[in-house]
């Protein structure tokens, strides 16, 4: 029989994730983008200032497609829980948020710069978007399928998206 050490040490290795080197990680410029992780590390997202979104996958050096947004900085980028969508908070007040099975805006928010905080949230099962000034209202949207409900004094136009 091992001993309660051994044993412990052997458990505490089988618990460690299954890490891999996949390359060099290069890092950008903290300065001109800002940039998330999805849940499950296999891939980012970094927002540039001209408005373009740019996916990584982790280990590759170029990027996939990017993905649109109006033509002004990238303020916020969001993944959901289980990485199916991609919220984005732009310089001039909009909130996108992208289906990145397809890369299909699914939700469209306008807003005045200043009228929304910089907070962009998911609910635990990713099927909610929510965006909150607080004493102001909120924005919530039920992304599949796309319903939106506006509470509060919020000056915003939200609108499921057209599909490309």
């Amino acid at each position: 029989r091992p001993s309660p050490e051994l044993r412990d040490e052997a458990i505490a290795c089988l618990a460690l994730t299954d890490l891999r080197d996949t390359g060099i990680w290069r890092p950008v410029p903290v300065q001109n983008v800002v940039y998330a992780f999805a849940p499950d590390f296999e891939q980012y997202a970094l927002g540039h200032a001209d408005g373009r979104v740019t996916l990584h996958r982790a280990g590759e050096f170029f990027p996939r497609p990017s993905i649109e947004g109006p033509e002004r900085r990238v303020l916020l980028v969001s993944f959901s829980p289980a990485g199916r969508y991609l919220a984005a908070r732009f310089g001039s007040g909009h909130r996108i948020v992208w289906d990145l099975r397809t890369t299909n805006e699914v939700l469209r928010i306008e807003a005045p710069p200043g009228d929304l905080p910089d907070t962009l949230g998911f609910n635990t099962q990713g099927t909610v978007f929510a965006t909150i000034r607080k004493g102001a209202g909120s924005v919530l949207a039920r992304l599949a399928p796309c319903t939106i409900s506006i509470g509060g004094t919020l000056n915003v136009s939200a609108r499921p998206a057209t599909t490309r």
